[in-house]
């Protein structure tokens, strides 16, 4: 089963003389909870959001955590809005669902 959480994605603009600058956008990501490695709290990605480029879906006081997948030999990082607690919570509920359907 599959978690669907909103990921903050930070995209970097260009114009033909200049970096604009970063902007952010939120799309939805499902993640297979058995692949999570790690959870923490992500101040970095909160600092940048609360700058100038601030997207209007946002009001500055969200919190943010970054999630590590495994990949076998690799692994991948994806930054989702959310406290830890939150996602912690949301795969609980579902690991709690998963054993409820057998």
């Amino acid at each position: 089963m599959l978690i669907n959480l909103d990921e903050i994605v930070e995209v970097t603009k260009y114009s033909s003389r200049s970096v604009m600058g970063p902007t952010f956008v939120k799309r939805e990501i499902s993640i297979n909870p058995d692949h999570i490695v790690c959870l923490k709290e992500d101040e970095v990605i909160r600092t940048k959001i609360n700058g100038p480029n601030r997207p209007d879906f946002l009001s500055g006081e969200e919190k943010f955590t970054k999630i590590y997948l495994n990949r076998g030999h690799s692994g991948i990082d994806v930054v989702v809005m959310g406290d830890v607690n939150m996602v912690r919570e949301k795969i609980k509920s579902m690991q709690q669902k998963k054993v409820l359907l057998g």
